[in-house]
């Protein structure tokens, strides 16, 4: 177990981030003035194999959704393999969607990163193997960065292996849990689309079995998952956003959405509708020099309840209509003409009691 104060080879750890998959950490640079995100595994035959694999996939990778790997190493007094990558001040999307499900335009602005990430991953021959939440790292402008590449391998380096090591059975497609040596681009747009799928409605769509031997619980999985219908994340997201998940989550891979750069094309194109959206809900915040507020998890407000509220005024903890300005003038001119009448009246019977006239 690491904890805070503890030095990883040249690293510091600071801050504790996560313990969504591996447990990660911000860490500062005893000699260097560099920050790092730390992602910290136990140690095992296993883990160092992944650890290796992660570190060859990555470095060959160039991509602004691909953070760059600074370092790594084993601490075997601690019993852990540790990686470190460019620090960015992000979490995991496993933590972020604990609040309920994300916005479907910010999902869109997370995954069309991750989903350009993937694209290059597979062009360079890759694929990646573990798509899931505690994988993809998030900020508060839903930037988006992929990490998580122990399990990704060539079909060269698959065909070498008789048991294939395989990531989160909740999101791996039906014919890798068939044969967990299958290679191929549309595995890795089954488990993209489970994720979206999860991200927009807030559930998971097949929770992994808890029961048995890892070995039970894919043959499990695998009967579920070939049964299922193709994946739907309901009404609150649009037409063609449903459509897009429901073609990534085909069980049949024929029917499946052919690859990830259909699917980069299929976001950019409807890219008008979920970025210009974003663009009105850009909080106060960055409009001042003060800079953001602590991160907090909100839900935006629809867009069909904009006009509605173009109608109201905030003033304190209240909530009013606005009152024409035409309408305040008259009410004011009318309660002026009724005081002076009562004030006249007032008057004239003072006068007439003076008089004894009553």
């Amino acid at each position: 177990m690491i904890m805070v104060g503890q030095q990883l080879g040249g690293w510091h750890v600071e801050e504790l981030i996560s313990v969504a998959g591996a447990h990660a950490f911000r860490a500062q640079h005893s000699q260097l003035d560099t920050a790092a995100l730390l992602r910290v595994h136990p140690l095992s035959q296993a883990t160092d194999e992944g650890q290796q694999r992660e570190v060859g996939a990555m470095q060959a990778l160039v991509h602004d959704a691909v953070p760059e790997i600074l370092d790594f190493g084993v601490d075997h007094e601690s019993g852990v393999i540790w990686t470190a990558y460019t620090w960015t001040d992000a979490e995991p999307l496993a933590d972020r969607m604990l609040a309920g499900p994300v916005d479907w335009r910010d999902a869109c602005a997370m995954l069309y990163d991750v989903a350009r990430a993937l694209s290059q991953v597979h062009n360079q021959g890759m694929v990646h193997r573990d798509i899931r939440p505690a994988n993809v790292l998030v900020d508060r402008a839903s930037s988006a960065w992929l990490v998580g590449f122990e399990f990704a391998m060539t079909q060269a380096q698959l065909e070498q292996l008789t048991h294939a090591p395989f990531g989160d059975l909740a999101y791996l497609a039906p014919e890798v849990l068939r044969d967990p040596t299958h290679h191929g681009a549309k595995a890795d747009v089954y488990s993209f689309g489970c994720l979206l799928y999860e991200v927009l409605s807030g559930r998971a769509a097949f929770p992994a079995a808890a029961w048995g031997e890892r070995a039970d619980q894919a043959t499990r999985m695998l009967e579920w998952k070939a049964r299922a219908e193709p994946l739907d994340p309901g009404e609150d997201s649009p037409d063609w956003l449903r459509s897009l998940v429901t073609h990534c989550t085909e069980p049949d891979s024929d029917g499946r959405l052919p690859d990830l750069s259909s699917m980069v094309g299929w976001l950019e194109a409807a890219k008008g509708t979920w970025h210009r959206a974003r663009a009105r809900h850009t909080p106060e915040f960055a409009l001042t020099n003060e800079g953001p507020p602590p991160m907090i998890h909100t839900v935006t407000p629809s867009l069909r309840h904009t006009a509605a509220a173009d109608e109201f005024s905030e003033t304190g903890s209240h909530t009013r209509r606005r009152i024409p300005i035409a309408v305040q003038y008259f009410s004011a001119g009318t309660l002026g003409c009724l005081t002076a009448l009562g004030f006249t009246a007032i008057v004239i019977l003072f006068v007439e009691l003076q008089r004894g006239t009553f």
